[in-house]
Formats: C-alpha cells, structure tokens, sequence
C-alpha cells in the first residue's frame, strides 16, 4: 500500500468511527499527542481527551463523507486538505479537513486535523 493509500485509508476510517461512536478506534488513528481542531477553534489534544470527546456525543443519525484530497509527503509528515460532507437526517454540511500526519513506530497518524466548516 502507498502512503496515499494508507493516509486515504485512514482519513476514511476517521468518519466511520467517529459516526460510529468508537472511542478506542478513533484514537488509534492519532499519534498520542494528535490534535484535533473542532469549528470554533478548540484544540482537543492526546488520546484521553479524543477518547472522552467521542464518549461523550451522543448517537446521531448523521455521517461524515470525506472526500478524496491531494496528499503531499516530505518525508515523515504529509499535508492535504480536502472537503467534507456531512449529511444529518437530510441536513447536509460541508467543509474541509485540513490535515496534518506523521509516521509513528505503528505507521501513519494524524497529528493534527482541523475541521474548517464552510460558513
């Protein structure tokens, strides 16, 4: 797999366990100390606190679509920013994620994201 491949993969998998409300997943997708910028500009920073984020929104109907990004590598980081969608019981939001990774001992992570919702 290419490191497109296995950075895709993982801002993939970013929707599908959050949606799904899986805090131990969600955080395995973050170096320990990854952050993650929600709209408004808050910094959620290391796993405990991701984790305590996802435990505490309720279920929700609603789902993140990320969409396919350029992803620029340099070395053991890479960059892209790429839009979003989010469809909530028919409600429909979009954005960008702006992304930020890093190659850890266990692969690819994020390091920072920041949600960057359109106005």
């Amino acid at each position: 797999m290419s490191i497109e491949q296995e950075i895709s993969k993982i801002r993939a998998l970013y929707a599908t366990y959050f949606d799904g409300r899986d805090a131990d997943s969600f955080i395995s997708l973050f170096a320990e100390d990854g952050i993650l910028v929600v709209p408004g500009g808050k910094e959620i920073v290391g796993h405990e606190r991701l984790a305590r984020l996802v435990n505490n929104i309720p279920p929700s109907e609603a789902r993140h679509i990320p969409i396919d990004a350029e992803i620029v590598v340099n070395g053991e980081t890479a960059h892209c920013r790429g839009p979003y969608r989010m469809d909530d019981a028919g409600t429909i939001s979009t954005g960008q994620y702006d992304d930020r990774f890093v190659l850890t001992a266990t692969g690819w992570r994020f390091a920072r994201r920041a949600i960057l919702p359109d106005a």
